[in-house]
């Protein structure tokens, strides 16, 4: 249960167009076993930055990762950040490319961001970006989920900076999910990984905690329970599931309980 970084998880598969559900269920889980508390040496802040109209990388996937990749040393030169995990988006309609960024670091102020990022992409004109410092780590898991993990919804609008404790979810805009309005050929046309990890060993996990009880048929009602809470767990004799949720040690008890156990936890 969350914390500890996964090692291997099997052979995947080619690049494809998009993020794939299991690329995308990988993404999450890395997410989930991130440690947020106060007293963490760094901070933790969500980044948005565009490209303008005209600039060289918008519909290039290999420019644009040689772009990130040079923000993100301008980043840590500065000692702004050490580690970050990043989800290549893009735009509706115009179909540019787009990065979300959660960076776990220093403060970032949007002017720095901003400077940064024109110059790293040439561009005459100021870039849309932003930054949002994370006050709660329920909004920052929100906002990786529906902005960063590809789901279908709303966009963002606005810019500057704004605190993460609001619900983004309920703002719309042109930065956002694609809405159906893009051609599927532009997915192919931009190629390359749809998200990353940068810095990685410097990434605070959380506690992990791992338990190992015999298969019997609490498992089974212990999954109806699970799948009452979301509907995507399997129904599948012999398979398992993951589910996120932000009271794991309620799921441990209700797992003990049907055992007729005391929780562990």
């Amino acid at each position: 249960m969350r914390g500890s970084q996964v090692k291997g998880g099997g052979r995947r598969g080619a690049i494809g167009d998009r993020m794939s559900r299991s690329s995308r269920k990988r993404y999450l889980a890395m997410i989930e076993r991130l440690e947020y508390r106060e007293n963490l040496p760094w901070a933790w802040s969500m980044v948005t930055v565009t490209y303008p109209p005209g600039t060289a990388g918008a519909f290039d996937g290999e420019r644009a990762a040689r772009d990130l990749e040079v923000f993100w040393k301008r980043l840590v030169r500065t000692s702004c950040a050490v580690a970050a995990i990043w989800v290549k988006e893009l735009q509706p309609g115009r179909g540019a490319i787009h990065f979300h960024l959660l960076v776990y670091g220093r403060w970032l102020p949007h002017s720095l961001v901003a400077a940064f990022w024109q110059e790293v992409i040439g561009s005459e004109v100021v870039p849309i970006c932003w930054v949002e410092i994370v006050r709660s780590w329920k909004a920052a898991l929100k906002y990786a989920a529906k902005y960063m993990g590809k789901a279908a919804g709303e966009g963002r609008r606005g810019g500057g900076t704004r605190d993460a404790g609001t619900d983004a979810a309920t703002e719309a805009g042109d930065v956002g999910e694609d809405d159906g309005s893009l051609d599927p050929s532009a997915y192919s046309a931009v190629g390359g990984r749809w998200w990353g990890v940068l810095g990685r060993e410097n990434l605070p996990w959380g506690e992990l905690t791992s338990v190992v009880w015999e298969m019997g048929d609490w498992y089974y009602r212990w999954r109806r329970a699970a799948r009452r809470s979301w509907r995507g767990v399997s129904t599948g004799r012999q398979q398992g599931f993951s589910l996120f949720v932000g009271d794991p040690g309620q799921w441990l008890a209700l797992a003990a309980w049907f055992q007729g156990q005391d929780c562990p936890c």
